[in-house]
């Protein structure tokens, strides 16, 4: 089962602190991350980004052998600072190696934000434009912080053909592709807008 998280901008009147007892808390730049579960939480900080890998790679051993191969020590490094030492080696490419149910949030210092998500579809990860700016694969938690006013629901005349999952008929959410990069940077107004393309396959040789 996936690690619930939400991230949510600055600003805005939610129900953060009713939630945040409950959950882990991280504090960027541009937000706050909060996360179900400390212990699958991996934390790697460079002097050009700050990474949050929130979930399980189920193939880390075949990524940390594969780094080996760079030179250094790799027996010590968490699972979010070998994705990120690989992708100093093999580009963005290297976020397609890693395969499991997770999603990495990385921090830039000039504070664009960066969301990978996985690429089998596992943990779906969707983007709420609301008063604030939520990213999460818990519409339920977003739910518990920001009530009803944070999700904008489609009219429908006839009650009975509602889908059992509603979010078809949400009006300011965009789910983000498995397998994909999504930058949520500032236009010059400093409002957030998305920039979203797919992962490029890489192909490997494992030692």
């Amino acid at each position: 089962m996936s690690i619930e998280f939400v991230f949510v901008s600055h600003g805005g009147d939610s129900h953060f602190s009713e939630v945040s007892s409950r959950y882990c808390v991280a504090s960027l730049s541009s937000g706050t991350l909060l996360f179900k579960h400390h212990h699958h939480i991996a934390v790697s900080r460079t002097n050009k980004i700050s990474a949050w890998l929130i979930g399980d790679v189920d193939n880390i051993d075949v990524l940390r052998r594969m780094l080996a191969q760079w030179g250094g020590e790799t027996r010590s490094l968490n699972s979010a600072d070998i994705v990120l030492q690989l992708q100093e080696q093999l580009g963005e490419r290297a976020f397609s190696l890693a395969e499991g149910d997770f999603c990495l949030f990385m921090q830039k210092h000039n504070h664009d934000l960066v969301v990978v998500t996985e690429s089998r579809g596992v943990n779906q990860v969707s983007m709420i434009k609301a008063e604030q700016l939520w990213i999460t694969n818990s519409l339920a938690l977003v739910r518990q912080m920001a009530g009803t006013k944070a999700c904008h629901r489609m009219p429908v005349a006839d009650s009975t053909f509602l889908p059992s999952d509603d979010f078809p008929l949400l009006t300011n959410i965009i789910r983000l592709q498995p397998g994909s990069i999504n930058t949520i940077a500032r236009d010059s107004q400093f409002c957030p807008y998305l920039e979203s393309r797919a992962l490029t396959a890489a192909h490997h040789q494992c030692c």
